[in-house]
């Protein structure tokens, strides 16, 4: 079966953020996917009751957290954690 273009996207994010040193990838929660730093995780791929068929990722944005909030495919979480959601009709205003 071949990837959509948001699973493509995912694997591409990864490969990249692999090439950082000390990273891995492993799972992070249940559904999800997850790269790590010294085994301290900074992003995570897909998320709990969203769409499978849309990219999903929370990053831990200590510094720059407000200014994405500001972007309309970027939803706040808790802490330091945002959430953008790529795919179709991403760019809505989603709150």
């Amino acid at each position: 079966m071949p990837l959509t273009p948001q699973q493509r996207a995912e694997a591409e994010l990864t490969k990249y953020g692999l090439t950082f040193p000390e990273t891995s990838a492993a799972p992070a929660w249940t559904t999800t996917r997850g790269l790590y730093v010294r085994k301290k995780m900074f992003a995570v791929f897909g998320a709990t009751g969203e769409p499978r068929d849309a990219l999903t990722i929370l990053l831990k944005l200590p510094i720059s957290a407000e200014m994405a909030e500001d972007l309309p495919f970027v939803r706040p979480r808790k802490g330091l954690v945002q959430t953008a959601q790529l795919g179709d009709g991403a760019f809505r205003r989603r709150r």
